[in-house]
């Protein structure tokens, strides 16, 4: 599951083939219900709220979360 973490607006904007839109924000934990050892990679633009929502992620129990690259690179 590739998730995009950015904003409605960046997302819209542009975003990666596939790519799904949870924004970081209060909501973003309640927002997820996958099955716990589905594999998710997490980006955003610089990284930064990616690495955010990981810590999120493997506080709420999902083991196999990781990073994209940021999307900086289009």
């Amino acid at each position: 599951m590739l998730i995009d973490v950015r904003t409605k607006n960046e997302y819209d904007d542009r975003h990666h083939d596939g790519a799904i839109n949870i924004p970081l924000d209060a909501s973003m934990a309640s927002s997820i219900n996958f099955p716990f050892e589905e594999e998710i990679i997490l980006y955003c633009r610089s990284g930064a709220r990616a690495e955010v929502a990981q810590h999120i992620l493997k506080g709420k129990g999902y083991k196999n979360v990781s990073l994209l690259n940021n999307t900086g690179a289009y």
